[in-house]
């Protein structure tokens, strides 16, 4: 059977839902972000506004030097949670095997669904009537066959556009050939610049390579742009499932009872839970310290929070917990740090790095900048000065 899989990419989300429910807001520039004059950054930014050369994760600073005449609104991460629970649902109706990229985004699988639902064309088109008749909002829809393709389908029309793919191996392979390598997944500045250094500019270029030398070049990530540049890519769409707990710890090769070793760990394993939250669109209501004595007993100490994602809203109130038990648990054969009880937290792409306090800002920061190099590359390579 044939595989066929949507991409389906809500058009300019956050902004679009600020101007359908704001008239006044509907054929003007809405930038939804950090509000001018503060180190924030863009959130998202309407059809109007990129028009002026704005974009998402652009400074704001730089965003009002670009359209200063534009209508600058905080996100209101109620309200597109709310939208995207029901964006997700009406694309659940056309099929089971729907797998959520992000707030505003999701894969597809409607492999064998034609006998049922009509020609992929004539269902994409109805899912996106659909979406305008019932959340007054648009999108774009990519359909391939495979998740790479039809990613990539979704940006070629935009917005509100319908765009199928090539399906058979010499036509994807053809297809591709003449675009810039920055069009497969995965392929960010660095990955781009390294292979410019080799005279490798477009996918027809990459595909001319061998697998051993991309490897030597990349690393694994070589073996994959092997692939990708050749359209193949076999990863299921799988449905998310529920989340319980995140968690990471250490058993030490001996007891110890060194505070700033303790400190350290638990700085980088904060980073590590927070970015596996975020990653899942997720805010955990339970922070806990775990671990075992020098004794051999497993403990926990928790405490609750609103609802943390961040390193610093992760380690801060772990190290409440580290000072205020500090003199009655060490030391320490294990220690570890879980995050539990979560709730939904859908938000596109980045959140501005702002924060309430100038100390926090430079923790989201962190975070933010981590994220970046993550989505663009798919490693962390980052690593904040506190563990050096």
């Amino acid at each position: 059977m044939e595989r066929v899989i949507f991409h389906v990419d809500m058009d300019a989300f956050f902004a679009a839902i600020e101007q359908r429910d704001t008239p006044r807001y509907r054929g003007a520039p809405v930038i939804v972000g950090a509000a001018p004059g503060s180190r924030g950054v863009v959130c998202a930014a309407s059809y109007e506004a990129r028009a002026y050369g704005v974009h998402s994760a652009m400074p704001i600073h730089m965003a009002v030097q670009k359209c200063p005449h534009a209508f600058f609104v905080p996100p209101r991460k109620d309200a597109y949670h709310a939208v995207s629970s029901s964006l997700m649902k009406l694309l659940g109706s056309y099929s089971p095997l729907c797998e959520p990229l992000s707030i505003d985004e999701a894969f597809l699988d409607m492999s064998g669904t034609e006998r049922l639902l009509g020609p992929p064309e004539e269902v994409a088109r109805h899912i996106s009537q659909a979406m305008e008749e019932t959340l007054e909002l648009t999108c774009s829809i990519g359909i391939g066959p495979n998740k790479l393709m039809a990613k990539i389908g979704s940006n070629q029309q935009k917005p509100r556009g319908i765009t199928r793919m090539p399906f058979t191996p010499h036509e994807i392979v053809s297809w591709l050939a003449p675009h810039p390598v920055e069009i497969l997944w995965g392929v960010g500045r660095q990955t781009a610049r390294i292979l410019a250094d080799k005279n490798i500019t477009t996918v027809g270029e990459l595909q001319k390579c061998s697998q051993r030398e991309l490897v030597s070049l990349l690393g694994k990530a070589g073996m994959d742009l092997f692939w990708r540049c050749r359209g193949i890519d076999e990863r299921p769409v799988t449905p998310t499932e529920e989340t319980q707990s995140i968690g990471r710890e250490t058993t030490f090769q001996t007891d110890c009872g060194d505070y700033e070793e303790i400190r350290k760990t638990l700085l980088r394993f904060s980073e590590e839970v927070a970015r596996r939250a975020r990653k899942k669109n997720l805010r955990g209501r339970s922070i806990s310290l775990v671990y075992r004595t020098g004794k051999g007993r497993r403990c926990r100490k928790s405490i609750r929070h609103d609802g943390a994602c961040t390193t610093y809203d992760i380690f801060t109130p772990l190290m409440q917990l580290l000072t205020t038990h500090w003199m009655s648990i060490t030391p320490f054969r294990l220690v570890g740090v879980t995050l539990s009880d979560f709730s939904v937290e859908m938000q596109q792409c980045f959140l501005p790095p702002e924060a309430p306090s100038e100390q926090k800002t430079q923790w989201n920061t962190g975070d933010y900048l981590t994220d970046m190099v993550l989505q663009k590359k798919g490693i962390p390579p980052l690593q904040r000065g506190r563990l050096l």
